[in-house]
């Protein structure tokens, strides 16, 4: 009891204000400036007092520190409203109050401005994630950063590794752009996480319907656009720490960003980033989840000049990751792996440890690219960017190879893909209100690596076969404004082929050919200042990727066997969507709905009954392709019923049914609802505009299967129980060593739930992760003026 008692006089301590002598020039002022009758808050507002001024932020907040004397007048102005001058007593360190201004009104000569109105571009089907919120979730992976993102679902293959699901699509059907370039590397299978780091990115954007195309025909289920971190927005040299621990794995990760821009080289700008995580093995609920450590060193860099009329950026990226793979999930026979499946705790568990075993996998991605830009006037402008990408992956089995020496070090699969990518575009504006953008795009790829080279007998065991691919596309789309209405209509054409090694199917061509066309137009209503209205029709068509046409063998990051579809056709999607945003003061809500036909749709789906090789036992997945129909919707809504607290929720659905059969297909998202209660604290103790928020998740079972599912053999074991997962956070600032620091303390899972999530593919044979308490650190490094 005694060290709790000394935690609580600590924590007591830091909550109390101290009260020093009304002339020590220690005492603050802090409130909120809200609008006299809404109740809204004013951000902007000028607050004054004893020769110091602050303006509020977006909460209407404002703080005055270094105040004197027992009181003081307090003055308060915001454009179209009275000035408010008052008297304000100071109580102690800290003083609250809060300040309501009304409308005022002026008769002013007539005048005329002239500008560009410009309407949220895509309406409520474009997503953003800025740089502070990546920040905020420093530590986690690029797929978990979007995760909060309604209609967005992980599928997962354990703790560390995740890769999108929107609204029930994956894999190469959400497209990624890594600063303007399409991301290589996810055509080889679910575990195969996006090898991009988010504290490298300056902002995230997720786009779904019809304004996808623009940027490929494959993505039916949405772009992920990942841009980098631009100019600077001042001069001199800037930057920042962010430090991040977790409990759960025993987890430490930093990243660090420098930029510089001189202020004797106006447009010329540098930045640097370095992000390392290192962890050991995650814990579920009662045991340890062995083998799930991770390791992985992240760095790039990039210099760019622009200027008005032309630019050029250069920049390099690497990404590397160890990851260890559930002991759990490796199987010796039969009745083991039965069993396994069977059992709500795994046979095979272990000691923490940081050390990564067999199996596991290692993964690089190196990124060159260079873009440049012309304006040969106001409106016309062509772009060029030319990039090449490196993507190894090895894969370590656990079980010796017939015929292998010192089998523990050597990769049992072998994935090296080079691709060579190029894109211009340009874009003419034919007035303020119309752009027209066109572009031509090509990207080139090709596949080597297999268990060894010396030995031609094992290459039988490449769970892919070499091949090269090659992609052209041309496209068009036309934006516009007219009044309240704001449009994109487009199309894209590309062709894409591959050519694989002999022999890697019996009786099976080598050589495919695709042809894939999309179109689609989108149009956003403006219903006065609080409300707009959407609609979109679009047709897109996806070459099936490589893993799904020629998986054949033993993939070790999922633990089973899987096989591909040589004959599969291209998929056609035909989309109709509608959603509608509200935003009034105290209350916004984003809703949508969703109605899909994916004639040829490709799906991973489990074999039964499973495959006993050399290596052991494993479940079978195989690719199937039918006609199926998608009908979903996402909701998003916040309610701040005062300018301190505010609720927050969100839900997402999705039903997938075959066309012939009317039957549900399996591996797709179950319903999910979160709720959030947020509290925007007051500065106390030297804590800065504390945010304190509570949330709660409630994914359903999945009960959309197909009738007789488990008896006609289409799963290894029923999907798990519904689960309710509870999370915590609290961020703030604080001031130290002249610089302000942002601090926060994170809670998953913090009842310590058990549960299993029906996407992640290891639930036949464990929890997911327990309760895992994080702190986060942010340390700027230089701070300059804005220019």
């Amino acid at each position: 009891m005694l060290h709790l008692a000394f935690l609580f006089c600590v924590l007591h301590a830091a909550y109390t204000p101290a009260q020093p002598s009304p002339d020590s020039c220690q005492q603050q002022i802090e409130g909120f400036v809200i609008e006299g009758g809404t109740g809204s808050p004013l951000p902007g507002a000028v607050v004054q007092a004893q020769g110091k001024t602050v303006a509020t932020n977006s909460r209407g907040l404002f703080v005055l520190q270094g105040l004197c004397g027992k009181s003081l007048s307090l003055k308060i102005e915001y454009i179209g409203h009275t000035t408010v001058t008052k008297l304000v007593q100071l109580k102690g360190t800290s003083t609250h109050v809060d300040i309501a201004l009304r409308e005022e009104t002026h008769q002013l000569d007539e005048f005329e401005i002239e500008g560009q109105r410009r309407l949220a571009p895509h309406g409520t089907s474009t997503t953003n994630i800025t740089r502070q919120q990546i920040e905020e979730q420093s530590g986690t992976s690029i797929s978990e950063t979007i995760s909060r993102i309604p209609g967005v679902n992980l599928l997962r293959t354990g703790p560390n590794v995740a890769k999108p699901v929107v609204q029930g699509l994956t894999g190469s059907r959400i497209l990624i752009l890594n600063q303007g370039i399409r991301h290589e590397g996810q055509q080889w299978g679910a575990d195969h996480a996006p090898e991009l780091d988010p504290m490298a990115m300056g902002k995230l954007t997720l786009i779904k319907g019809p304004a996808t195309m623009r940027y490929g025909a494959d993505a039916l289920g949405g772009v992920l656009i990942a841009e980098g971190l631009g100019q600077p927005d001042s001069t001199g040299l800037t930057g920042k720490v962010n430090i991040m621990g977790a409990s759960n794995n025993r987890m430490g990760a930093a990243s660090a960003l420098l930029s510089y821009s001189p202020a004797a080289l106006p447009g010329l700008y540098m930045h640097a980033t370095g992000t390392a995580r290192r962890a050991g093995d995650s814990h579920a609920p009662t045991y340890n989840l062995s083998n799930t450590g991770l390791a992985e060193y992240n760095g790039s860099g990039t210099i760019g000049l622009a200027g008005r009329k032309a630019g050029i950026e250069l920049g390099y990226s690497r990404f590397y990751t160890r990851l260890g793979i559930l002991l759990a999930s490796n199987a010796a026979n039969l009745t083991d792996l039965n069993a396994a499946i069977a059992s709500d705790r795994p046979k095979n568990v272990q000691a923490f440890s940081y050390d990564i075993k067999n199996p596991y996998q290692k993964v690089s991605h190196d990124l060159a690219r260079a873009k440049a830009y012309y304006s040969f006037s106001t409106s016309d402008r062509i772009e060029l960017q030319v990039a090449f990408q490196k993507n190894v992956r090895k894969e370590f089995d656990k079980h010796r190879p017939f015929g292998v020496s010192n089998y523990l070090k050597r990769p049992s699969v072998v994935f090296d893909l080079n691709t060579y990518s190029a894109e211009l575009t340009e874009k003419h504006s034919f007035n303020q209100h119309l752009h027209l953008l066109t572009g031509l795009s090509y990207y080139y790829g090709e596949k080597t690596g297999n268990f060894d080279a010396s030995t031609s007998r094992f290459l039988l065991r490449s769970l892919i076969p070499n091949y090269t691919s090659n992609l052209i596309g041309a496209f068009a789309v036309l934006e516009g404004e007219n009044g309240p209405y704001s449009y994109t209509i487009g199309a894209r054409a590309e062709q894409k082929s591959y050519q694989v090694q002999a022999g890697a199917w019996a009786n099976q061509p080598t050589a495919r050919s695709f042809q894939l066309y999309s179109a689609g137009a989108q149009l956003v209503r403006s219903l006065g200042p609080h409300l707009h209205v959407e609609a979109g029709l679009n047709t897109a068509g996806r070459a099936p990727s490589i893993s799904e046409l020629y998986s054949r063998g033993l993939h070790h990051g999922l633990a089973s066997i899987e096989v591909g579809l040589p004959t599969a056709k291209a998929e056609q999607m035909f989309s109709a969507t509608m959603g509608t945003a509200l935003k009034f003061h105290k209350f916004t809500a984003t809703a949508g709905i969703y109605a899909n036909r994916i004639n040829s749709f490709l799906n991973l789906t489990p074999a039964p009954p499973a495959a006993v090789t050399i290596g052991g036992t494993f479940p079978v997945f195989r690719t199937t392709q039918q006609d199926a129909y998608f009908l979903g919707s996402d909701w998003a809504a916040k309610y701040a019923f005062h300018p301190a607290y505010a609720f927050e929720g969100s839900a997402s659905f999705v039903r997938v049914r075959s066309v012939l059969t009317n039957q549900f297909l399996t591996q797709m998202p179950a319903d999910r609802f979160r709720l959030a209660f947020i509290h925007y604290g007051r500065t106390v103790a030297g804590l800065i505009e504390p945010i304190i928020r509570i949330e709660g998740q409630y994914v359903s079972r999945q009960t959309h299967l197909p009738a007789n599912y488990l008896s006609d053999s289409l799963d290894f074991a029923a999907p798990p129980s519904g689960y309710f997962t509870a999370c915590f956070s609290l961020s703030t600032k604080f001031k130290a060593a002249s610089r302000i620091m942002q601090v926060g303390i994170e809670g998953q899972n913090i009842l310590n739930k058990r549960y299993r999530d029906y996407l992640d593919r290891f639930r036949y044979f464990a929890d997911a992760q327990g309760s895992n308490f994080i702190l986060r650190l942010g340390i700027p490094i230089h701070q300059t003026n804005k220019s």
